[in-house]
């Protein structure tokens, strides 16, 4: 599911903040784990980003979720540090690709084309439905032989999508299949 913060009122948005930040932050009792909760909830991005460069990976980790699940746009460099991310879990580059897209990213469509080149399927699909929502007709030549390689049922008919959107062919169904995740299901797009 994709918040999209900014066409709630304020108040709103602010507890729908807090409680992804609890939710980020789970059951751990850490006094970093509820100062990233915090920041979250009141979209402190700088220290959320602060937090991220914090010496634990778990600290750390908090708050690359919490920036990816964030729509805010002075958070777009953190977005693209996101993409890069692999030790927290492959959610953090998938939303950060996401968010990019909700704040507005013609500028880093590259950035967003290296997650194609990942071997996690999950990637792939993210970065294909994004960039073909981009109309990025650059991708294509990245996307296209992702078809003929990836084995993954779920992937495949998303990816195929994709392609259709981005050859404009008019004869694009959406895939009535989940998006692949950590279980091999997720929600629905």
């Amino acid at each position: 599911m994709r918040l999209c913060m900014g066409k709630l009122p304020r108040w709103t948005t602010g507890w729908l903040a807090l409680c992804l930040g609890l939710i980020v932050v789970g059951c751990h009792d850490g006094g970093e784990a509820r100062s990233i909760a915090k920041a979250a909830a009141v979209m402190d991005i700088e220290a959320l980003s602060a937090a991220m460069k914090s010496p634990t990976k778990t600290a750390r980790c908090y708050a690359a979720n919490a920036i990816a699940r964030l729509r805010h746009e002075n958070a777009r460099a953190l977005y693209l540090e996101l993409l890069k991310i692999s030790d927290c879990g492959w959610k953090v580059p998938t939303e950060a690709a996401f968010r990019l897209s909700e704040v507005g990213f013609r500028d880093e469509l590259p950035a967003v084309r290296r997650l194609l080149e990942s071997s996690d399927i999950r990637h792939q699909v993210s970065a294909a439905l994004v960039l073909a929502d981009a109309n990025d007709v650059d991708a294509l030549p990245l996307i296209t032989p992702l078809l003929s390689t990836t084995v993954d049922d779920q992937g495949k008919p998303w990816l195929n999508w994709a392609v259709c959107r981005l050859e404009k062919r008019s004869n694009c169904v959406k895939p009535k299949t989940i998006i692949p995740s950590d279980e091999g299901a997720a929600e629905n797009m």
